[in-house]
């Protein structure tokens, strides 16, 4: 009679249990875009596009690819092409809560401060990947302030419908000095 060890056993049980999980993921998920595929992207996600402004109230089926486009328009404007009052006016419509230990709370005063970040045109932002789901979004992007500093930082987002209404962000150092080969990005 064949038997399995047992360490061979929940190895192999494992594996199925992971290609089963993958497996119903795809079915789950269909056809709506992955996350690495909005990296140097236009405006994504379903019509009408774009929309005028986020829907507070937006829920049921599909909300979470609906945030995942909002996030990814959002991270188009704001990252790619640095217009952060249309990224703002767009999904940051209302009450705005952020996180940040060094920035003020409010939409208005997140506004002034990015948008003078950006104003020089010197600091690039290239993001890396964007995800949302269950509420949150995040994108991990690789801001650098050329002959200063570089950072691989990430932005986490909470949703209220496809709105964007709070916010936190770490950033780490990128020295050129790091062990890891594949370090940050």
């Amino acid at each position: 009679m064949f038997s399995l060890s047992r360490p061979i056993f929940f190895t192999t049980l494992l594996t199925l249990l992971s290609f089963l999980f993958l497996s119903t993921q795809a079915l789950v998920l269909g056809n709506q875009p992955q996350a690495d595929t909005f990296t140097k992207r236009g405006p994504p996600g379903p019509g009408p596009w774009p929309p005028t402004v986020c829907n507070p109230t937006d829920a049921g089926p599909g909300l979470q690819a609906r945030q995942q486009a909002a996030l990814a328009d959002f991270a188009y404007l704001f990252f790619d092409l640095h217009d952060v009052q249309t990224a703002f006016d767009r999904w940051v419509p209302g009450q705005y809560i952020n996180h940040n230990p060094f920035a003020t709370q409010g939409r208005t005063d997140a506004i002034d401060i990015l948008t003078d970040l950006f104003a020089d045109g010197t600091v690039t932002t290239d993001v890396q990947r964007i995800f949302a789901g269950q509420g949150y979004g995040a994108v991990h992007q690789r801001m650098e302030f050329p002959g200063v500093v570089t950072f691989s930082v990430i932005d986490y987002f909470r949703f209220e419908g496809t709105c964007i209404v709070e916010h936190w962000d770490v950033a780490q150092e990128v020295t050129g000095t790091e062990t890891n080969p594949i370090a940050f990005f």
